[in-house]
């Protein structure tokens, strides 16, 4: 459901911007880059849970009985190995990591290019697709945009009235 819902942004992002006539480039590329962020986190926890899974980038249209042996492999679609699984995650990230919103750090809900790059280091981090140069570039990225630990481990598990412990050095994306 949630790459569904992704596909529906990155799927359609060009007809809106058309249509609406007023969206910058800066905001299409913007828009879509959230979209493909999200898609590839949950293509990664999926990866994570069966391995192998769908990679669904279209949205299927309306299925009929007329039309049912044409679309029944968009409806459900086979499982594809990890190896492509994480080449669409990654070809999703690196769009998005040129693309992105900037970091806000009053805002750390923001799917940035700082998510982005952070994705990638991990997707490196993975066995299927290990490099640790790559893993330490991105790194180097999450870290260049300002982010860095925090002084004390257990403000990271603190909460507060205030919220003093949210959107902290540390955090790239948080849902407050």
């Amino acid at each position: 459901g949630q790459v569904s819902n992704a596909n529906q942004i990155i799927c359609n992002i060009d007809e809106i911007a058309a249509a609406d006539g007023s969206m910058t480039s800066a905001e299409h590329d913007e828009w879509k880059s959230e979209a493909l962020i999200w898609r590839a986190y949950i293509l990664l926890k999926m990866s994570y849970i069966w391995g192998d899974v769908p990679v669904v980038t279209t949205i299927p249209p309306a299925i009929t009985a007329e039309n049912i042996e044409e679309v029944y492999d968009a409806y459900f679609p086979v499982r594809r190995p990890i190896g492509e699984v994480f080449d669409r995650i990654i070809e999703d990230l690196e769009y998005a990591a040129a693309h992105a919103p900037e970091v806000n750090t009053a805002n750390k809900m923001l799917l940035s290019k700082a998510v982005a790059n952070g994705l990638l280091a991990r997707t490196y981090a993975e066995k299927t697709r290990q490099d640790w140069g790559k893993v330490a570039s991105y790194c180097q990225k999450v870290e260049d945009a300002g982010f860095s630990l925090v002084d004390r481990y257990g403000d990271l598990w603190a909460y507060d009235d205030d919220d003093a412990a949210r959107n902290t050095s540390e955090s790239i994306l948080e849902v407050t």
